[in-house]
């Protein structure tokens, strides 16, 4: 069976547009930027400006989301920190929301062709897959990681010897950089097509022929793909939910009544970056706890996970840490909020920092009350030793320097999140409008250590993967670009969300101390391809595969035989 999926270049939409405020500071700078990234953005314009590292601060306050759009320099960053420094005196300037679509960065665009090939069980023994990845005219940072990542996830959940070729190439347009989920959705997409297009030749259900060929848990420390999950778990977890059997059955019967309707089912996997995060944890002379993480925060309530993290290694209320982040001032070295690695690699840092520093902690009570280290007790209310007690602030205050560590952390490995999902949906036959009834997903996004902002962060996803897979995309005529306002680019309205049941079924991660795995870009993964398949199992059998995004017209044009 072949496929083809054709992605509409979209842009990565934040509420708030980018903007920067440069001041010159003594021989430097001080710049407050939009930005994912504030060690690596002084760092490039400390190049560009040739300027000494500590004499360039760059400030990213929090900020109304950032999806990959924010992750590299632009020129109207570097132009602002290079015309503060030639003039002397303060300047701003911020995006027009017309302006962020035509000058920043945008997402998606390939083009991904596959064939899988099958034996007459439905087991899979080959797939060969060809990639294609645009660029934009120039090349940010992150520009290669969708093509990087697409190719090395396939043939994702799967047990299935994959050969995958890719290219990225250069065109007219803007820059393609990475947008929530970066390579992942177009892997996802991809291979849960080949599956539906599987099943339909079998003619074995969606749901069986994924359970024919799924990568078993015993494998997965085996190879460089996912390195913990459950997959048949996720798969069962969905199917017993939702009654999947039952609606396969009333899918029949809602045909035969006159309605156009599908289910599409998703099963992806999401690797969540490697490398190092920094942290240090530090004792404030009012007994309060300073916890500064080189992640950065856009919105997704780091703050709130960060003192959770080290009050719980600390035995400690949340209330008494203050989180410092996105300041290169107080966090020098870092990496920030990329690859949904905030929690794995980030949090970890967090993690480990705390240890220590509860360790530093009791070693300098024991000395104060003569004890050994093991007889004291740590606290929200101080340090314990029997009967006798220091409060935190009396501590602070018995030190002759102050308590503080400062950690790197290198990540082992990097933490593979994995989920399942089922779209289901409806389609207005007179004018092809597709309308979603619901979304069920069961996700594995490793130890969960705030379910509020993971549910956030999920339903968050699916909303920007329900609008590439229907409604989003940028649209050019002669070079010049006709989706410049929001008149014209579908960003999904409230009333578009349909209703969404996430599950949470975790399976800790041996890649990190804290068993985490992301979350921040899985709704851009498995949601979408859900919905696609759900689309195409609701057009007439044999469709050929529909181009992103699946509007109205297209729908029809599919429905009706009526092509362009």
């Amino acid at each position: 069976v072949t496929t083809t999926v054709a992605h509409a270049l979209v842009a990565p939409f934040a509420l708030e547009p980018r903007a920067a405020i440069a001041e010159p500071s003594g021989a430097g700078l001080t710049v407050h930027l939009s930005t994912q990234t504030p060690q690596r953005a002084r760092d490039d314009l400390c190049r560009m400006l040739r300027l000494q590292r500590e004499a360039v601060r760059v400030v990213a306050p929090d900020v109304g989301g950032a999806f990959g759009g924010k992750a590299s320099m632009m020129p109207e960053d570097a132009l602002v920190a290079f015309a503060a420094l030639r003039l002397g005196r303060p300047v701003r300037w911020c995006a027009s929301r017309s302006e962020e679509f035509l000058t920043g960065t945008q997402g998606r665009g390939a083009i991904t062709r596959a064939s899988l090939t099958l034996g007459r069980d439905g087991r899979a023994t080959a797939l060969s897959a060809d990639l294609a990845f645009p660029l934009g005219h120039w090349m940010p940072y992150s520009a290669l990681g969708p093509i990087n990542n697409a190719g090395r996830i396939l043939p994702g959940p799967y047990a299935i010897p994959a050969t995958v070729r890719a290219e990225a190439y250069l065109t007219e347009g803007p820059a393609v950089n990475i947008y929530r989920g970066a390579g992942r959705p177009e892997a996802a997409m991809l291979m849960e097509r080949l599956m539906d297009r599987a099943a339909a030749a079998l003619s074995l259900d969606p749901m069986d022929i994924r359970r024919l060929n799924l990568t078993p848990p015993d494998a997965l420390s085996r190879g460089n793909g996912p390195r913990s999950g459950d997959f048949a778990a996720l798969l069962d977890r969905l199917e017993s939910a939702t009654d999947y059997r039952a609606k396969r059955r009333a899918l029949q019967t809602r045909r035969a009544h006159g309605e156009v309707c599908g289910l599409g089912l998703a099963l992806c996997v999401e690797p969540c970056g490697t490398g190092w995060e920094t942290a240090h944890i530090a004792l404030l002379p009012d007994g309060r706890i300073e916890a500064g993480t080189g992640s950065s925060s856009q919105g997704q309530g780091r703050e709130t996970a960060a003192a959770q993290i080290v009050a719980e290694a600390l035995g400690v209320d949340p209330a008494r840490i203050d989180v410092l982040h996105g300041d290169t001032a107080t966090i020098p070295d870092g990496i920030g909020a990329l690859a949904s690695r905030c929690t794995p690699i980030g949090g970890a840092a967090l993690h480990r920092a705390a240890l220590a520093f509860g360790g530093k902690v009791v070693e300098a009570a024991a000395a104060h009350f003569g004890n050994a280290p093991d007889r004291i007790h740590m606290d929200d209310d101080g340090l314990h030793a029997g009967t006798r007690s220091l409060t935190w602030s009396d501590l602070a205050a018995t030190l002759p320097t102050s308590l503080r560590v400062d950690l790197r952390h290198e990540a082992a490995a990097e933490a593979w999140a994995s989920g399942a999902v089922l779209a289901e949906l409806i389609i207005d036959p007179d004018i092809g409008a597709p309308t979603v009834e619901r979304i069920t997903w069961v996700d594995d996004a490793g130890t969960v250590i705030n379910p509020l902002l993971l549910e956030g962060q999920l339903v968050g996803g699916a909303a920007q993967g329900i609008g590439a897979a229907l409604t989003e995309r940028m649209v050019y005529a002669d070079g010049q670009l006709l989706t410049g306002s929001l008149m014209d680019y579908a960003v999904l309205r409230a009333t578009d969300m349909p209703p969404v049941r996430t599950i949470s079924q975790p399976t800790p991660s041996p890649a990190n101390p804290l068993g985490a795995k992301g979350a921040g870009e899985a709704g851009c993964i498995g949601v979408p391809a859900a919905v696609l398949n759900a689309v195409m199992d609701a057009l007439p059998p044999g469709t050929p595969d529909l181009p992103l995004p699946l509007t109205p017209e297209r729908i029809w044009r599919a429905l009706t035989g009526k092509t362009p």
